[in-house]
């Protein structure tokens, strides 16, 4: 047999293999330290972060919020946490490994550590903050429950937005009683028990695969220098995912980046139908065009509903719907029975509503032939003018089954108390008849010459007292729109205090709590000649009796 020698590797080959090795090490090493930025952009992930907050008595939680307002106050309040409204944090983060070389890690990934934590010291001055908040928010939610109760009782389902109303008042209530738990809660905490707000949350690991978006649960395990390092829930790095070493350059730079900071709550309607809350508390649902509220909806904003059109986020008013469901009046004075030097009578037995007038546009279901049901007639005028035909159309009125109204005309030209008078020796005050009604209409250069408006609303004062006191029921105040808009703010008590009659003959509706509308003052009457003022009452036939049992006169003449 032959014999095979082996030839041994020499020392020097021994050397140049292992500095070969060595070499490749290094590399290896640089490239893990300083990955390409191919490499880099294939390991980024977003961990989405959803954070609530708690306030704890003694470790145990009372109230959920989702975060604090600028004014240290309790953002977005609720008592389950399953209702609170979650804050998203999204952050840039990085799929890495714990060694440079190995996939050492299970699932891992670094991002920054999102910090958003309140000392201690500062939770009882919060908590005191916050009820003091609470008190205030319930005083305005209180006249926003007013409001919208008020317009569900003078509106009916036929009205556009009744609905609409009703449900956000439901909701409204819901989250008045959620406040005042909220505030039962705060005042019990005794001054022996430990406060503190803890915030909670859970993260969710998003990443593509395969050019599709994935996610995983993941959760904090470790805060690193700043960082913080995350993993999966099921422990495994996802299949696609490139991991890299957690200290190479470049790593933590990548995971620090913020991309995005916002708090999960709705957008802003472009276009259609929506709601949304503004940063100041006031609250539109409607409909909008071009990021404006435009069309139908509802405002209630520092305590006030409007309901009605918007034009370019400006509101117009409320449109209305007239059909033989409302109550209509009519107003009468001499007018109706002189034209020139001709006089006519009133056919009693023939009045019916058969026109609105022509000053605007009005939505009308049907045609127009509705019965009369209330008839305010002048009676005076200033100290001693009185309106020759109000006795017997006053008779005539009650005769044939009318509501009938007295209404006095105000005048700059003698004083308040002397007016009063005259009306109260002229006018007649008898069961079922509607309250008396103080008629001012002066123009701006009058109001001038009286004095200004506090000289006229001291004097309007005088003649509402006085009648009020002599025939025991609040008159009614009858004024225009440009009055309502430039006086009346001026006069809150009045504003107050007694109802309102309005005269305005736009399409839309006054944009003020009232009791009647004047709306035209040209409509048609049938059995009266010419032009006739036109009057709806604000509300339905139920609201029309109630306002008849608590307003009419309930004894005989005075």
């Amino acid at each position: 047999m032959q014999n095979i020698s082996i030839k041994r590797p020499t020392c020097q080959t021994v050397l140049v293999a292992l500095a070969i090795l060595a070499l490749c090490a290094i590399v290896a090493l640089y490239m893990a330290w300083h990955p390409s930025t191919k490499k880099l952009h294939n390991s980024i992930a977003i961990v989405e972060g959803h954070h609530y907050f708690q306030l704890e008595i003694d470790g145990k939680p009372i109230v959920f919020f989702s975060s604090l307002n600028a004014d240290s106050t309790l953002a977005n309040v609720a008592l389950c946490n399953d209702s609170v409204m979650n804050i998203v944090h999204r952050e840039t983060a990085v799929w890495v490994d714990r060694f440079p070389l190995l996939p050492s890690c299970k699932g891992c990934l670094l991002t920054r550590n999102h910090v958003d934590t309140v000392a201690a010291s500062a939770v009882p001055a919060i908590v005191e903050r916050e009820k003091h908040f609470l008190d205030s928010l319930l005083q305005l939610m209180q006249r926003e429950k007013e409001e919208l109760a008020y317009y569900l009782r003078v509106h009916g389902v036929q009205d556009e937005g009744y609905n609409m109303i009703a449900d956000y008042k439901r909701d409204h209530d819901r989250r008045e009683h959620l406040l005042q738990r909220t505030r039962q809660q705060l005042l019990g905490i005794g001054s022996g028990e430990k406060v503190s707000i803890r915030r909670v949350s859970s993260y969710t690991a998003l990443y593509n695969k395969e050019g599709k978006r994935s996610s995983v649960r993941c959760t904090p395990v470790q805060n690193d220098e700043g960082l913080l390092l995350m993993q999966t829930t099921n422990q495994t790095t996802p299949e696609g995912a490139r991991a890299i070493f957690k200290h190479a350059h470049g790593v933590a730079e990548l995971a620090g980046r913020a991309i995005a900071d916002s708090v999960a709550v709705p957008q802003p309607i472009i276009n259609g139908h929506g709601a949304w809350r503004y940063a100041d508390g006031s609250y539109y649902e409607g409909h909008w065009k071009d990021g404006k509220r435009h069309g139908f909806g509802f405002s209630l904003s520092e305590g006030r509903l409007r309901v009605g059109e918007w034009k370019e986020d400006l509101f117009k008013g409320e449109r209305l719907l007239y059909t033989n469901e409302r109550i209509y009046g009519i107003d009468i004075a001499r007018y109706q029975h002189e034209q020139g030097r001709r006089r006519y009578a009133i056919d009693w037995k023939r009045l019916r509503i058969t026109h609105l007038g022509t000053l605007s546009k009005k939505q009308i279901s049907g045609s127009v032939n509705y019965p009369v049901s209330f008839i305010f007639i002048k009676a005076t005028e200033g100290k001693d003018i009185r309106n020759r035909y109000y006795a017997a159309d006053y008779a005539a009125a009650r005769k044939h089954g009318f509501r009938v109204g007295s209404y006095h005309f105000f005048s700059i030209k003698s004083t308040a108390a002397e007016q009063a008078r005259n009306f109260l020796r002229q006018a007649h005050f008898n069961h079922g008849d509607l309250p008396p009604v103080l008629d001012v209409e002066p123009s701006n250069a009058q109001i001038k010459k009286m004095g200004g408006p506090e000289a006229l609303f001291k004097a309007v004062r005088t003649w509402l007292s006085l009648v009020k006191q002599k025939t025991g029921v609040s008159p009614i105040l009858y004024v225009n729109q440009q009055f309502v808009n430039k006086y009346l703010p001026l006069a809150p008590d009045i504003k107050r205090d007694y109802q309102v009659w309005i005269a305005r003959y736009g399409e839309y509706k006054p944009d003020v709590r009232l009791a009647i509308w004047q709306l035209s003052p040209d409509g048609r009457v049938q059995g009266i000649r010419g032009n006739v003022d036109i009057d709806v009452f604000n509300g339905y036939q139920e609201e029309w009796q109630e306002f008849l049992r608590s307003c009419s006169f309930t004894s005989s003449s005075i």
